[in-house]
């Protein structure tokens, strides 16, 4: 082949390598490149679509384990609202219970204020025979004396304590995590020496009060086997009146009430250790018997019906300066006696204590002359009757005349000179004088 046409296809084929080769070539580099931008693209939305759901998957799972979590601490709460309840809650009504609110919703009542306390007895009907009694007359002198929708208002839980929870200090504080600032008193008595011994402790905490723990104290005890042998003694005595009056023979009698009216002879005129002694001779007798119990059961009562009264008076005398409601009552009150120097100590220390709150003098005077009215009202005479009346006489005298701008302080002599002299004729001073005639602190006039 001739050199030239060889040079001539050799060029040829450089153009069409250079032209039509490489613009291919060019055209094919462009593709791939625009093929993996493609790539590059669909691998990095890819890559985005996984991170996202990646990100989804995260999210719901998280959401999912803090829903595992909440009903975990559902089920948890649950479980320990329900063994609270079963193991701890002492009483038959649930912890939701209602809280004491004011037993009006006027603003322009005079009740509007005043918010009812809460009573609860943790003595169950069958701790003792006379328990039944003892939480019907209770129910019964706060119903009647102490409505809820009264003045003196105070929520009755009485009956309320479960059988199957005891009534000791623990039950209190579980009691005391649930109430808490609520006005609550527990009376909580409790039983030792076979049921022989009641131990009256009372618990409470006050209306809005900021405390860790329920304030509880002891407020005596009461033996019982002194005032049961008391009690048959009286209730013998009276059968040997009736058995005289129907003119029947020792012989009818049970040997019980033979032996029991042979003591009461022999320990007529015996006083002191010796008359102990012997009353200690006495015993059951079924003629006697069910009056025994009903004695029993009442003096029990009367001391309960005491305690609560003055709980519900300290609280609506210092929450809202109500004149206390429990001394008027004390004459309907069976067993009385058996609280009165309890209560002269107490309502003592309420006035004084409320008497750093209140500087109405005559208010004051008038507080402890309706407190000193109430004890001389008593139908039954006592030896310290006297002792229990003048403190209150003595303090409504002193601050009557303070009231009246005479400097009297502790000169109790200079306030009745005052009265005598200046306010003779003076209606409040007249009834503090019917008061003292009463209890034997003046002559009758």
């Amino acid at each position: 082949m001739d050199p030239v046409s060889i040079a001539t296809i050799f060029l040829a084929q450089r153009i069409v390598d250079s032209v039509i080769v490489k613009g291919f070539l060019r055209r094919a580099d462009a593709d791939e490149k625009k093929d993996k931008q493609r790539l590059e693209n669909d691998l990095k939305r890819d890559a985005e679509r996984h991170k996202q759901q990646l990100e989804i998957q995260r999210e719901n799972h998280r959401q999912r384990l803090e829903a595992a979590k909440a009903e975990h601490r559902l089920s948890m709460e649950k479980w320990a609202a329900q063994t609270y309840y079963k193991e701890c809650w002492p009483l038959r009504n649930p912890f939701e219970m209602q809280i004491c609110e004011s037993l009006s919703n006027e603003n322009d009542s005079k009740y509007s204020d005043v918010v009812p306390c809460r009573l609860i007895c943790s003595l169950v009907d069958d701790v003792h025979p006379y328990a039944r009694t003892i939480n019907d007359n209770l129910s019964s002198f706060v119903v009647n004396y102490y409505s809820t929708n009264g003045t003196h208002g105070v929520v009755s839980e009485i009956g309320a304590w479960r059988n199957d929870i005891p009534a000791n200090d623990a039950s209190v504080n579980y009691l005391f995590a649930g109430l808490k600032k609520q006005p609550v008193m527990v009376l909580a008595p409790s039983l030792i020496n076979d049921g022989k011994t009641f131990i009256l402790k009372v618990w409470s905490w006050g209306l809005g009060e900021d405390i860790n723990y329920p304030a509880g104290m002891e407020l005596g005890r009461i033996e019982l086997e002194p005032l049961y042998r008391k009690a048959v003694l009286e209730e013998t005595l009276k059968m040997v009146d009736l058995v005289r009056a129907m003119h029947l023979s020792a012989d009818k009698l049970s040997p019980g009430l033979q032996r029991n009216i042979s003591v009461a002879n022999k320990a007529k005129g015996l006083e002191g250790k010796m008359k102990e002694r012997m009353m200690s001779f006495l015993d059951a007798a079924p003629e006697i018997d069910d009056a025994v119990k009903k004695k029993m059961e009442n003096q029990l009562s009367g001391v309960f019906c005491c305690i609560a009264g003055m709980y519900a008076d300290a609280y609506h005398l210092l929450e809202y300066g109500a004149i206390p409601k429990l001394p008027t009552l004390l004459r309907c009150i069976p067993g009385v006696g058996l609280m009165l120097p309890a209560l002269r100590e107490f309502y003592v220390s309420l006035l004084n204590e409320y008497g750093w709150l209140e500087e109405n003098k005559e208010f004051l005077a008038r507080l402890n002359l309706d407190i000193a009215e109430g004890f001389s009202n008593l139908p039954f005479t006592f030896r310290n009757q006297e002792e229990i009346v003048r403190p209150f006489t003595d303090n409504a005298l002193c601050l009557y005349m303070e009231s009246n701008g005479r400097r009297v302080g502790d000169d109790v002599g200079g306030a009745v000179t005052a009265a005598q002299l200046d306010f003779a004729d003076d209606r409040f001073v007249r009834r503090i004088d019917d008061v003292r005639v009463r209890a034997k602190l003046l002559p009758n006039l």
